[in-house]
């Protein structure tokens, strides 16, 4: 890696979780970019690293890296090229011998060095491109005539796409240009050496066909987290180390590139706050990160979407137990209420098992599975609610409560004479909460209720303390030791209209919104007469950008609607912080995780499946 002020550093990654350094640069100077050829018996051996002098001037060092315990300076190319903000050397491209450096010199354009003597490397050609040259790549497989190393790919900030042929090295010619939006500050090409992808410092990633290096054809563009600085390609996965100015944060974008025409960004990692990192590369599903005076941080390409299911349907809430998933919502094609069941014993291939239909209302407002996964329990708003027997997909009994029943959930622990799964309660809207007896499928009985203030329109039990959720503003934990006899202990507000609610242990997570933003507040109910908001986080500048929420291990994972899955660290609920950003199929709107999977309710794609990030 390029260093200030070691000039190069050599680290051990063999281990991703415990790199260590072997080596630096026998002679220290202050490195900024670099690329460096294949290493080993036979191997060039060699790096390149652009850097600057005391004095302010670009310079390029030359080195020897077949100890890479010790890598060895042997040759420098001095300039008295200023560094600034549009001058200087901008980042570096080596062939494969390492005898042909092509650099990117701001407002200088491209230089090409010679490098045949390391020890004297040489200009050989250049060519003052119209814009500012932020970025440069070589071709490393042939491209229909043209031999590896002989194309040189630009990005020319406001000159969008440049394309050299460098058969003749010392009179580099102009062969292709592509106009493009916004400033390309960075590039990268994938394996096949037929798709270009640039970032642009106004955000999004845009690949473009190059297969034809005369006429490049730009194909699609799509949107990265925040203003993009660097990208790396490997095969055809991009990573785009990305500055947001609303969040101030520094992420990691990873995009799926394998169909040009319909690039993907599939997950988006917050490594810091802005400014966090200086340099990118992507290796073999690992992604390494120049973090400045943090060093070098190693992320796994994680989060990435491994399976969906898409059919005409509109969910609105699931639950999941084992291998079964219930997703209730609607029917888009007859607007009456829908649930499917799914296994999901192979995560990657979830499948429809059966499905239940009611034409009496427009769609189930929640789901509780029970332990097992054996049954379920569906509220159907002004219906009440259903009690589903899942392996043969049908009702086993109903209970038409007296409100309107937004959502449900079943009591966890035995409680008294009532086993696990065998008590439901109820978000029964104005009619408060809802205690019924489903010990006997067939024929649920009510048990007890509570009236309480608003219209109640989710919940969630901690052990026998339930957490009640009303749209007007509070929390409220309730008493449910004896089913009989809910007791109301004390609300506490959030920090708008509350929608979704999800409780771990001691700690519960809303998400609300009011008429600009959607929000995550996270509140202690360790002593359930006195619930305490300990932390708050703004979500979404939009709202609607919170559907559902989930709290497992340390973290909230929200169904982001357009902005797809969103996890929060909450290990320290006073500070959630926004660990990642998932892209999904389509519309997230709803979410449960556990220890293996974290299972997304999306329209169109009904369920997206994501394997947890580290």
């Amino acid at each position: 890696m390029a260093s200030d002020p070691f000039g190069l550093a050599v680290l051990d990654v063999s281990s991703p979780t415990a790199p260590s350094v072997l080596g630096a640069a026998d002679t220290p100077f202050i490195g900024t970019r670099l690329a460096v050829t294949s290493l080993g018996l036979g191997a060039p051996n060699r790096a390149v690293v652009l850097g600057t002098t005391p004095d302010g001037f670009a310079h390029l060092w030359v080195l020897d890296v077949s100890d890479v315990t010790t890598p060895t300076v042997v040759g420098e190319l001095a300039t008295t090229l200023p560094v600034g903000a549009q001058s200087g050397f901008k980042a570096v491209a080596l062939d494969s011998t390492g005898t042909l450096a092509a650099v990117a010199v701001g407002s200088a354009g491209l230089w090409l060095v010679d490098l045949s003597t390391p020890t004297v490397p040489t200009l050989s050609g250049s060519y003052d491109t119209p814009g500012i040259a932020y970025g440069v790549a070589l071709n490393t497989v042939p491209v229909g005539s043209y031999a590896p190393a002989t194309l040189a790919y630009v990005a020319d900030g406001a000159g969008g796409l440049k394309i050299f042929d460098l058969s003749d090295r010392a009179h580099p010619a102009l062969k292709g240009s592509l106009a493009l939006t916004g400033t390309q500050v960075d590039l990268g090409l994938t394996a096949s050496g037929l798709t270009a992808c640039l970032v642009s410092n106004t955000g999004p990633l845009a690949t473009v066909d190059v297969s034809n290096p005369a006429a490049p054809v730009f194909k699609r563009s799509v949107s990265a987290s925040g203003a993009a600085a660097r990208i790396a390609v490997s095969g055809t996965t991009a990573a785009v180390l990305t500055s947001n100015a609303q969040t101030l944060n520094t992420a990691i974008d990873l995009f799926d590139v394998s169909n040009a025409a319909a690039p993907v960004r599939t997950s988006s990692t917050v490594v810091g706050p802005s400014p966090s990192g200086r340099g990118l590369e992507l290796v073999n599903g690992l992604v390494y990160l120049a973090a400045d005076s943090q060093g070098v941080k190693i992320y796994d390409a994680t989060m990435a979407l491994s399976a969906t299911l898409k059919d005409l349907f509109l969910p609105r809430d699931l639950a999941v137990a084992g291998t079964t998933a219930v997703v209730v919502g609607s029917d888009t094609t007859s607007s009456t209420a829908l649930l499917e069941i799914l296994d999901v014993s192979t995560p990657s291939q979830p499948v429809v098992r059966g499905t239940l239909r009611n034409a009496t209302v427009p769609f189930f407002t929640g789901a509780a599975l029970n332990g097992a996964g054996t049954q379920a329990v569906v509220s159907l708003g002004s219906a009440g609610i259903w009690v589903i027997d899942v392996a043969s997909a049908s009702v086993l009994g109903s209970y038409d409560t007296p409100g309107t029943a937004n959502a449900v959930a079943l009591n966890p622990v035995t409680q008294g004479s009532y086993a696990p799964g065998t008590l439901a309660y109820v978000a029964d809207g104005a009619q408060g909460l809802r205690v019924l007896d489903i010990s006997h499928p067939a024929q649920p009985l009510s048990v007890g209720s509570l009236a309480m203030s608003g219209t109640q329109v989710d919940l969630a039990l901690a052990g026998t303390i339930a957490c009640v959720l009303s749209n007007t503003g509070p929390m409220a934990t309730v008493d449910v030791s004896t089913p009989s006899a809910p007791v109301f202990k004390r609300s506490v507000s959030a920090t708008a209209s509350p929608t979704h609610l999800a409780v771990s242990g001691s700690l519960a997570a809303v998400v609300s919104n009011d008429s600009l933003n959607a929000y995550l507040d996270l509140i202690s109910i360790a002593t359930p007469t006195l619930p305490t908001r300990v932390g708050s986080v703004t979500v979404a500048l939009s709202p609607t950008g919170a559907k559902g929420v989930d709290l497992v291990g340390g973290r909230a994972y929200v169904a982001g609607n357009t902005d797809g899955l969103e996890v929060y660290d909450v290990t320290v609920p006073s500070v959630p912080t926004l660990s990642s950003s998932t892209a999904t199929l389509g519309a997230a709107l709803g979410v449960v995780a556990n220890g293996t999977s974290i299972y997304v309710a999306d329209s169109p794609g009904t369920l997206d499946v994501f394997a947890p990030g580290p």
